[in-house]
């Protein structure tokens, strides 16, 4: 076994231990030849570490010195014991240098015959990863404070009673094995638990009581099912702040999440529905990432993020969702992205107090204008992304402008919002337009539902303002419905939209001023809604319309579906017609 011993030091001192021990001998040939294979022995040798074979693990520590020596620990007492002996006597006395050199390489020796031949060791750190291992190795050093077996084929067979009792381990890295549940003999000190691109299907409370002391717990890419986590599974892990459980098979927020979490990724799985009191008691978390899920408005509890006190991220991209959530958090929230869902509106206080508000993203939905004073309250803004939305410039959109240029944030950056409407001014950025806008469009876009009183469902799409009719299908025969038609943020004061009562195959009711179909009863997609991008998740949420006058038609034989026109009708049997707002 080799140790490690730096330069000779106190020569004139050693010599005079030695002599003095041995006062009546002469020096002699043999004996200086003695001490010459000593000083042979304890030459300087040159020793560095191996290279790193796995760059991508943390590093070891930096190799010794050049001035190091190396000297093999027998050969070393057999001097010593040879130069006694010749010169009669017992062994003379180690001097305190090279006493405290051979304890050092007898703790050394030690330490390095704990470590497995198939792994290395250094510092603490036991790098046993990308070796095609099986199994966790044996004679793991019980010093360890982080063990790499990454990328490896360990399954849970592989996984022995004794990783348990290293006491000292704190970071275990088992990402890319074959494990299918989670370790059954955790370490009770461990902080970190790495477990990524495993096939583990659920989380059971008797395991991770093992870790009570875990902070960080990563489960990314694995097959994780809500019926796999068991209700209290993290019952005694009341010290985890970050939880990774992004790209499973979740359908629903895990239950019995602990109360010092800070940090919970649960982006692309399917979770479609947030009950109630799903984040309820999470005063601490931070940061909530949900993107890449089949989250909707109607299967979202109204105030499913408004405990989140201290959240300051959120982000629900690419998701279901046709307007931001109700309640968002205010009064900390730093960071909110929408991007990617079928956003069609948003509501005009949807934004309201989130004075700490730095990056916003709007991008890839289906917004056409925006309601005035929607970034009043935004000071702290620094990142707006409205990229890839059906943006008409018209003067609904000119309060954006002035905005953009009088009253925006210093050093704000917008990205995307470029007029795709009308057709003169397509590709045009909003903040560089000058009259252009102030004519209102002829056409706006409408907000089109029906509900048949007593039964079904509220339905609801938009209707471009350069459409002359919209057909509607897959009406119940002869069957009465509620028919409501209202603009998208005109100017001017917000008026009650127009309603009527129609007949599948029927006369056309007088029109009454009133509200649109009611809120809580659930929505349903059309064919035609759906296949045009733009159906809005909830009836009534409208924000003005001036009442035409309608005209009913003369009877006619039953048809089998209502036509609903935005231009003023013509004398037509067959089917009925509203006329849009001036």
């Amino acid at each position: 076994m080799l140790g490690h011993l730096g330069p000779p030091q106190g020569r004139g001192s050693s010599r005079q231990s030695r002599a003095s021990s041995c006062p009546r001998k002469p020096r002699s040939t043999t004996r200086s030849s003695c001490h010459a294979h000593v000083r042979r022995v304890l030459g300087p040798q040159t020793a560095s570490e191996d290279p790193d074979p796995h760059p991508g693990a943390p590093k070891s520590p930096p190799p010794r010195p050049p001035n190091a020596s190396v000297v093999p620990l027998p050969l070393l007492a057999e001097a010593f014991t040879l130069a006694a002996r010749r010169g009669g006597g017992s062994p003379p006395p180690l001097p305190s240098p090279l006493l405290t050199f051979v304890t050092a390489v007898t703790l050394v020796t030690v330490t390095a015959a704990a470590c497995p031949a198939v792994c290395r060791c250094a510092g603490g750190r036991v790098y046993c990863n990308d070796r095609g291992l099986t199994a966790v190795p044996e004679g793991l050093p019980a010093g360890a404070t982080t063990l790499f077996l990454q990328n490896n084929r360990i399954g849970d067979a592989g996984i022995p009673a004794r990783l348990g009792h290293l006491s000292a381990l704190k970071v275990l890295y088992l990402y890319a094995n074959a494990l299918e549940q989670l370790p059954a003999y955790l370490p009770p000190a461990l902080r970190e638990l790495h477990l990524q691109e495993n096939n583990v299907r659920g989380l059971c409370r008797r395991a991770l009581a093992r870790a009570p002391l875990l902070e960080r717990l990563h489960l990314d890419d694995n097959s994780v099912s809500a019926a796999g986590i068991e209700e209290d599974a993290f019952a005694e892990n009341r010290r985890l702040r970050l939880l990774f459980l992004s790209r499973n098979h979740l359908s629903s927020v895990p239950p019995g999440l602990p109360p010092a979490l800070e940090e919970l990724r649960l982006d692309d799985n399917r979770i479609h529905t947030i009950p109630l009191r799903a984040f309820e008691g999470l005063p601490a978390l931070r940061r909530l990432v949900l993107d890449g899920n089949l989250l909707a408005n109607q299967r979202m509890a109204d105030d499913t993020f408004s405990r989140l006190v201290n959240l300051s991220e959120l982000s629900l991209g690419r998701n279901a969702l046709a307007a931001p959530p109700a309640n968002l958090p205010r009064a900390r929230l730093r960071r909110l992205s929408l991007a990617a869902n079928a956003i069609s509106h948003v509501p005009a206080g949807a934004l309201a107090r989130m004075r700490s508000l730095e990056r916003l993203d709007l991008s890839d939905n289906n917004l056409t204008t925006l309601p005035r004073g929607l970034f009043d309250d935004l000071g702290s803004l620094s990142h707006l992304g409205l990229r890839n939305n059906p943006w008409f410039c018209g003067c609904n959109l000119a309060w954006l402008r002035d905005w953009l240029r009088r009253r925006a944030p210093r050093g704000l950056e917008v990205k995307g919002l470029l007029c795709q409407a009308p057709a003169r001014l397509r590709g045009l950025a909003v903040g560089d337009l000058r009259g252009e806008m102030d004519a209102s469009p002829p056409g706006a876009s409408l907000r089109l539902s029906w509900l048949r009183p007593g039964g079904g469902a509220v339905t609801e799409t938009l209707v471009r303002g350069e459409r002359g009719e919209y057909v509607v299908t897959a009406l119940q025969p002869r069957a009465a419905y509620r028919v409501c038609l209202s603009a998208l943020d005109p100017p001017g004061v917000a008026s009650p939209p127009l309603c009527a009562q129609a007949r599948a195959g029927g006369e056309i009711a007088p029109v009454s001023p009133g509200p649109p179909p009611p809120r809580d009863a659930p929505p349903a997609l059309p064919p035609a809604a759906a296949a045009g991008g733009a159906a809005a998740a909830a009836a009534g949420v409208v924000l003005g319309l001036r009442l035409p006058s309608v005209q009913a038609p003369p009877p006619a034989p039953p048809p089998r579906e209502t036509r609903v026109a935005e231009r003023p009708p013509r004398r037509q049997a067959a089917h009925s017609r509203l006329t849009p707002p001036l």
